[in-house]
């Protein structure tokens, strides 16, 4: 599987599954959405999720919980733990009992702090954008035994809205530009265009 790595800022960290966002001086303004960066591996096609995940769902989302593990540096990083109830199973090989109307958690890529001056700073790593509550979605799964929760392949690429008016990736235009910072318009785009392309091909087999 080829590696991906999104860059975005001039100096990152990067994780795999615990992944940090920069904290720099911004403007003041209350709310932030900024990114992180994280080396994934690359999925891109619908087939090759089916191949890597050893849970393939459809569910519903039904809560979360901001988990932030460090704010006391410049790097604070964390995630988000979501429930979801399962509304159909379509493959199970990761020797968890697995039922519909199970509720199951969910680790997301994505989390918020607050910082110095009261702003309220959101990280989406690799342009991850979290689920949101009551909304489905198609859920390409791997079991983490060590934490007891499901993790989505490819940080992004394995979360399938199933409503396609809503955004796959947090939207450019809601980013929060640090200073001296900017986008890889190209690369940008070679995203937006690859999730639009395996969302369709996951909602034809499954919708």
């Amino acid at each position: 599987m080829k590696k991906y790595i999104f860059i975005l800022f001039t100096s990152m960290l990067s994780f795999i599954l615990l992944s940090g966002c920069n904290k720099k001086e911004v403007p003041s303004i209350s709310s932030i959405h900024t990114l992180a960066s994280g080396k994934t591996d690359l999925y891109e096609s619908a087939s090759q999720l089916e191949n890597s995940a050893s849970v393939i769902v459809k569910v519903q989302k039904i809560s979360d919980e901001n988990v932030l593990q460090s704010s006391s540096s410049n790097h604070p990083y964390g995630y988000t733990l979501s429930n979801v109830t399962i509304t159909n199973i379509y493959k199970n090989t990761s020797h968890q009992t697995l039922n519909i109307n199970d509720t199951i958690p969910i680790y997301e890529n994505q989390f918020f702090y607050e910082d110095d001056d009261g702003n309220t700073v959101t990280c989406h790593v690799n342009r991850y954008n979290k689920m949101n509550n009551n909304r489905e979605y198609i859920l390409y799964l791997k079991y983490s035994e060590d934490d007891s929760w499901y993790y989505i392949l490819g940080v992004t690429f394995g979360k399938i809205n199933v409503d396609m008016e809503e955004p796959s990736l947090v939207p450019a235009d809601s980013i929060t530009l640090y200073n001296g910072q900017s986008y890889d318009n190209s690369n940008r785009q070679f995203e937006d265009n690859l999730m639009k392309q395996i969302q369709e091909e996951v909602l034809n087999l499954y919708q």
